[in-house]
């Protein structure tokens, strides 16, 4: 598979293949460099499914994961031209937005998105600005990873106390 050989985080691939069964529209906030996006876009060309996939970062990596701190890729200022490179094979199936989730989430129309999977930045106060900026936005389901974090787990907490945890560290609220 394409994303086998991309460097990074994916661990909720049983959380992507079960909302590629029935959602039509899925944001995704965060792309370090296309791991999970590869997947979900040779998920989506491989069974023919119809759905709308966007992938949302800024890509300057995060200045509080000390991984990023020393990553050549960001350091050199082509974490961008990495992802598109790893997500070349499935391009066509995976929408791109450069920039802040904060500062983007206004291109959506309320309620327009089924899917949001949260795995941007790991602080309580970006994780907390996430939920609260885009849960306007959603449908059916905000959800994320990475909850096992501090800052994560505070914010899911505090802004979606009912929510549980699908599989492994990834967390999820139905909204409807």
């Amino acid at each position: 598979m394409i994303h086998d050989n991309i460097q990074g985080w994916f661990d909720y691939d049983d959380f992507y293949d079960w909302i590629l069964l029935q959602y039509k529209t899925v944001v995704e906030i965060g792309a370090w460099k296309g791991k999970s996006a590869a997947y979900m876009g040779e998920m989506i060309m491989r069974r023919e499914i119809d759905m709308e996939y966007t992938v949302i970062d800024h890509f300057k990596g995060n200045s509080n994961n000390i991984l990023h701190k020393t990553d050549d890729d960001i350091i050199n200022r082509r974490l961008y031209q990495i992802f598109i490179k790893n997500i070349e094979p499935v391009k066509n199936y995976v929408n791109v937005i450069v920039g802040n989730s904060h500062k983007v989430y206004n291109r959506f129309e309320d309620k327009s998105i089924d899917v949001l999977f949260i795995d941007g930045g790991h602080t309580y106060k970006e994780v907390k600005r996430d939920i609260m900026l885009w849960k306007p936005k959603v449908k059916h389901i905000i959800a994320g990873h990475d909850y096992y974090m501090l800052g994560v787990n505070k914010a899911v907490n505090e802004c979606l106390p009912d929510h549980t945890v699908f599989s492994r560290n990834t967390w999820i609220k139905r909204l409807s």
